[in-house]
């Protein structure tokens, strides 16, 4: 991009507040727009013009909208023939071949996502899970079609507005297991870019802490394998990633779901114990786990440093 214009289409939500609080501190970014009228009180015609303009008026913009809306704003991109990038947050474009995954983490990702007009932001359960599972199944270590299980605890900024609000009107809500029924919007591209020919058993939580996200991965490896080596291999694998650090999980047994938060960190446990194996990642759902993720993919888009505006 020449001039690295950047505006934000949904910043009504946690995800668009998120975005507007890091890139008002961007060093390249901080002159963003939003569109200058409530999209959601515009007729489809003057709804039309409005992304139209928006979109001639900047080289790249994110998308913090619902699927489906995410989806109007891209098919008006290609009614007009625009050539401005998108960022897309939703979950609408994660699997779609015409779309670039946004996790530069992953073996060659990074220079896709740099060539990429499309970019689909990933999800914050499915970021942590993929990064967990990935070195497993590149190194050879568990067979893809193997059992697997990923668990997920995550603050309840996740879950969107009305379940923000509920947890603001009551702090005293319990912990809420969701997507019950094995079932979760993410599970498409854990499977994809983490090599799994299955789905895992996912099952994900929500806490009463607003940012913050944790998942274990239990599987079993195809022979006995120690901690020791195992810790090698993912920090072998991610040894040139910034934002990635791999520890043996900590000598009191314990991990908060809350220390990456306010950094663009992923911190990855690996443990092992004969063929079993568990990996703890611990990111910010908020951060890495999505608007963070989206600022480090417009870096890559716009040829600056992954690092820039974001804080590790």
């Amino acid at each position: 991009m020449n001039n690295n214009k950047i505006g934000i289409v949904g910043s009504g939500g946690a995800v668009g507040v998120s975005l507007q609080e890091k890139l008002k501190k961007h060093p390249v970014f901080n002159n963003f727009s939003v569109p200058a009228s409530n999209l959601s009180k515009l007729q489809r015609s003057e709804w039309k013009q409005t992304i139209s303009a928006f979109l001639e008026s900047n080289d790249l913009i994110i998308l913090a909208l619902p699927d489906e809306i995410a989806k109007k704003v891209v098919a008006v991109k290609n009614q007009i023939n625009s050539s401005t990038k998108i960022i897309d947050c939703s979950t609408a474009h994660r699997v779609s071949p015409e779309w670039s995954y946004g996790l530069p983490e992953l073996p060659n990702q990074t220079d896709k996502i740099k060539q990429a007009e499309l970019v689909a932001n990933p999800g914050c359960h499915a970021t942590a899970g993929i990064l967990s599972i990935k070195p497993l199944i590149d190194e050879g270590l568990i067979i893809p079609n193997n059992f697997a299980v990923l668990t997920s605890i995550t603050g309840h900024s996740g879950g969107g507005k009305n379940l923000i609000k509920q947890y603001e009107e009551d702090p005293a809500i319990p912990p809420l297991q969701y997507s019950t029924g094995i079932k979760h919007k993410h599970l498409a591209e854990i499977t994809k870019y983490s090599g799994l020919n299955n789905p895992p058993v996912f099952q994900p939580e929500v806490v009463n802490t607003f940012k913050g996200l944790k998942t274990n991965f239990f599987a079993q490896t195809k022979e006995n394998i120690s901690d020791k080596k195992l810790i090698e291999l993912f920090k072998e694998y991610y040894k040139n990633q910034i934002f990635i650090n791999v520890a043996e999980i900590p000598s009191n047994g314990t991990v908060s779901m809350t220390e990456s938060n306010d950094t663009q960190n992923v911190s990855i446990y690996p443990f092992a114990m004969g063929t079993s194996i568990q990996v703890v990642a611990v990111l910010n759902n908020l951060n890495k786990g999505a608007a963070g993720a989206a600022i480090q993919n417009a870096n890559i888009m716009s040829d600056l440093p992954q690092t820039t505006g974001l804080t590790s």
